[in-house]
């Protein structure tokens, strides 16, 4: 009989062990649900597809895009009152926009900051990726341009001359050129070519002299809406205000500030 009561206790206890540990933390599931999770979560909400929970339904798609903002991003050196009327008029131009946000749209960007092995030694690269079609319609991540490489001394715009008479020796300094000094090769190109820093990449891939090593960080950039361009980055946090959210919000009145941001960006010249 003792040994029955024994056994029923120590089941007792073991369940209600167990229910403990499933309590809800009504906290934890607040911050879950009000979290963006993806990327795409984010543009649901952005478009009014999906809503924040606990929002009311007057001015549902206002306060929608209002809390798709970090809480805590720079105000990039505005006052509070100037800051305030930016991101109202930002969500007014979103809410005024007859298109949609998407991530195969052709203004919208993804910035991955990587780092990489180069000599044994660890540097950082910028890859700008963007979404295309496949050859059978689908869509696909393309690498669009490649930022960093002169950190790394590998790339540079500059030309170097190779002396008029050089022929006289059969070109012998070329050996030195490739054999001593190859990081200078490229410079010795006509100044009728240009290399672009993307394919200088590839080819240093290829030849395995840099090492891939991971995606160190990652945001996006929209400039399809009319009036803004803005950043989307994941803030990891507690609280209702986490996920991917808007860190930077860029106004481009017109075609050409809005170029001229695309230019900075994916590390066009814009004097060529």
């Amino acid at each position: 009989m003792k040994y029955y009561l024994f056994t029923f206790a120590l089941f007792a206890c073991f369940f209600q062990a167990k229910g403990q540990n499933y309590i809800p933390d009504m906290t934890t599931e607040r911050d879950f649900a009000a979290q963006v999770k993806s990327i795409d979560e984010f543009i649901a909400r952005f478009n009014g597809d999906e809503s924040k929970p606990d929002l009311s339904s007057d001015s549902l798609r206002r306060d929608n895009i209002i809390n798709l903002f970090d809480f805590q991003m720079s105000h990039g050196g505005l006052d509070k009152e100037s800051f305030k009327k930016l991101i109202q008029h930002f969500t007014a131009s979103a809410l005024n926009w007859k298109g949609k946000l998407s991530i195969t749209g052709k203004g919208t960007y993804a910035e991955a900051k990587c780092k990489v092995k180069y000599k044994k030694k660890d540097y950082h690269i910028t890859l700008i990726m963007k979404r295309e079609k496949t050859q059978k319609g689908g869509q696909k991540w393309a690498i669009y341009r490649v930022k960093g490489l002169s950190t790394l001394g590998l790339y540079s715009d500059k030309r170097l001359t190779i002396s008029p008479v050089d022929h006289e020796t059969h070109f012998m300094s070329l050996q030195d050129f490739f054999q001593v000094n190859k990081q200078i090769v490229p410079s010795m190109r006509s100044n009728d070519v240009e290399i672009d820093e993307l394919s200088f990449f590839f080819g240093l891939c290829v030849a395995n002299a840099i090492e891939f090593a991971f995606v160190d960080e990652l945001r996006f950039h929209f400039t399809d809406m009319p009036n803004y361009a803005f950043v989307v980055e994941e803030k990891g946090r507690p609280g209702t205000n986490s996920g991917w959210l808007i860190t930077k919000v860029k106004r481009v009145g017109s075609e050409s500030e809005r170029e001229i941001y695309i230019n900075e960006l994916i590390g066009k010249d814009k004097t060529k």
